[in-house]
């Protein structure tokens, strides 16, 4: 888990407590610890699996969004189009 938490640049405390979080809130284990070694569950492989999916999704998201842009006619609140600028929908005006 250290060596994931540097890839992501996190400090493996926060990656666990967030493992545990999710493994709390739906009722599963992620992950089974074997021989100093962890292995996916059937749950940790289902939640990968849309992980993947989610990951992506945004990244076909980023790569076509800004192509949009001078089309939309928005504006958030400056001179940028609603592209990689955008800040969430905040101060958005048609």
């Amino acid at each position: 888990m250290s060596e994931s938490a540097i890839n992501i640049g996190l400090a493996q405390p926060s990656v666990s407590q967030v493992i545990a979080n999710i493994e709390r809130e739906y009722g599963v284990r992620l992950f089974e610890r074997l021989s100093r070694r962890l292995y996916l569950t059937d749950d940790g492989s289902y939640l990968a699996s849309y992980a993947r999916r989610i990951l992506s999704l945004y990244d076909e998201l980023d790569a076509n969004l800004g192509a949009y842009a001078p089309a939309c006619g928005a504006t958030c609140g400056s001179d940028d189009k609603c592209g990689k600028q955008h800040h969430g929908g905040v101060g958005l005006t048609f």
